[in-house]
């Protein structure tokens, strides 16, 4: 992560406050590092629903003509 700021910022020569900014940005960081990984993909599955889905796929496949993905726009 890059921060830019102005040519003499006055604000960051005080400790307090480059303390109190690096512990905010270290929270915000840790916030959405935990809201990533909540997360899930949409096609994330259960074991049994991989196994329903490749199966559906399989056979999607063999009866299509070109053997286009099941779920796959025309």
């Amino acid at each position: 992560m890059t921060i830019v700021v102005g040519k003499d910022p006055k604000c960051l020569s005080s400790s307090p406050f480059r303390e109190a900014f690096k512990s905010n940005v270290a929270d915000a960081m840790a916030e959405a590092d935990e809201v990533r990984l909540q997360k899930r993909a949409y096609d994330d599955r259960a074991a049994r629903a991989a196994k329903l889905w490749a199966i559906a796929e399989r056979q999607y496949q063999a009866t299509t003509p070109g053997g286009r993905y099941f779920g796959q726009g025309r």
